[in-house]
């Protein structure tokens, strides 16, 4: 069993700060990524901005990371 960790890039670090708003679920996980220092754990995203939906998650991350928003560790 492993933990991982989802950091901003520097392109995500300059996204998060846009006081766009947009109905994009993406949106939720850059700004969440933010305040806690640009890095969480996985876990910690699915249930702080997701309500503990794993696909939802999981579908919105990888979305992020072809986008080079997000990298995993």
């Amino acid at each position: 069993m492993s933990i991982e960790i989802v950091s901003l890039t520097p392109k995500g670090e300059a996204l998060s700060h846009s006081v766009r708003h947009s109905a994009d679920s993406g949106w939720r996980a850059i700004y969440f990524l933010r305040r806690m220092g640009n890095r969480s754990t996985f876990d910690r995203v699915c249930n702080m901005c997701y309500g503990g939906n794993v696909q939802t998650t999981k579908h919105t991350i990888a979305t992020l990371k072809a986008k080079g928003i997000v990298v995993g560790e």
